[in-house]
């Protein structure tokens, strides 16, 4: 074989290599910088857990539950007056579904929670629950019956809590680079900013 071509073949594959890296590295930093303040949006957040609350609904219907929500209003709002909460106002209804009947409580609920990040689920979650405003109404319940309305809004709270606001998608090389840290949540006028500990 000729030298010459040989040489020529690998330095070829040396400036490919070179080149494959180069890029890399770019993107990389590309990555870096912008995880400096990743940041979500109010209207991001919102539709994220408007489908997380209907996801939760159906896997409880596939595994068998007796307890169903459904929810046709939720809007979420950043940091109300400054503080480092995220209020949900929504309003839906909860329901135990029974051999002989279904029985629904309406509910319409102004809550808020300090937005919590979890390494092991890669999602962001609501703790820490505090009911603003609470509301419920059902068929099967007068307003004497105050012991069973206060029950269902303890099970909505509860639900929420186990219910993520944002996961990060490891299809997004800047969520999939917060991955690989411990992170902390600053909550913006209209945004979610997060960064790495430390930063």
């Amino acid at each position: 074989m000729n030298n010459r071509f040989i040489g020529t073949h690998c330095r070829e594959d040396a400036f490919s290599v070179t080149g494959w890296l180069v890029t890399l590295v770019l993107l990389l930093l590309a990555g870096c910088a912008s995880i400096a303040g990743y940041s979500i949006s109010e209207q991001t957040l919102e539709g994220y857990a408007r489908q997380a609350v209907q996801k939760f609904d159906q896997d409880q219907l596939k595994a068998g539950s007796p307890l169903s929500l459904s929810v046709n209003k939720l809007d979420l709002t950043l940091a109300p007056e400054g503080r480092q909460v995220v209020q949900l106002d929504l309003k839906g209804q909860v329901a135990l579904n029974t051999v002989i009947m279904k029985v629904p409580v309406d509910i319409a609920l102004k809550i808020e929670g300090a937005p919590i990040y979890d390494g092991t689920e890669k999602a962001i979650f609501l703790k820490r629950l505090n009911v603003l405003e609470s509301e419920a109404k059902s068929p099967f319940f007068n307003q004497n019956f105050q012991p069973a309305i206060k029950q269902s809004i303890a099970i909505i709270s509860q639900i929420l809590e186990t219910v993520p606001v944002y996961r990060l998608n490891e299809q997004n090389l800047s969520e999939r680079l917060l991955m690989m840290t411990d992170l902390s949540i600053h909550v913006a006028e209209d945004r979610l900013v997060i960064t790495p500990v430390g930063q």
